[in-house]
């Protein structure tokens, strides 16, 4: 088995800091996740394999030089003018009309489902503007 020397080891460990989200590319095992299922590094052990916690509930490490993951990007929404679907007694509510979501694994999709889920509400429509 061939292992990471110290620099490359600090690189591995540099580029998959614990939390980060990755979806897997490649990996030969009969136990392995689907191919791109994704899931959270905890770390980085001496072999330079990727300690990980895979969305499906698996833990298969991604052994390094064998397996393939790609890193996610974190995605970056601005959503305007937000609507939300409140009953008329729950006009006064302070709910905002503009938020900024920094998420992995968001797309615009699953943005209405965002809003509902952190703030309790269902939305009525929104506006995403350019996050540029």
């Amino acid at each position: 088995m061939i292992t990471p020397n110290k620099k490359e080891l600090a690189g591995l460990r540099a580029m998959h800091p614990p939390g980060t989200r990755v979806e897997l590319v490649q990996m030969d095992d009969v136990q392995a996740p689907p191919i791109g299922t994704r899931g959270t590094v905890v770390g980085v052990d001496d072999t330079g394999s990727l300690l990980m916690h895979w969305d499906n509930g698996s833990s298969l490490n991604v052994l390094w030089k064998v397996d393939k993951v790609r890193v996610l990007e974190k995605a970056t929404f601005i959503v305007d003018n937000i609507q939300w679907d409140v009953d008329d007694d729950d006009e006064d509510l302070s709910l905002p009309k503009r938020v900024c979501i920094e998420e992995d694994d968001i797309s615009e999709a699953d943005i209405a489902d965002w809003l509902s889920d952190h703030y309790g509400f269902c939305v009525k429509s929104f506006v995403l503007s350019d996050n540029n």
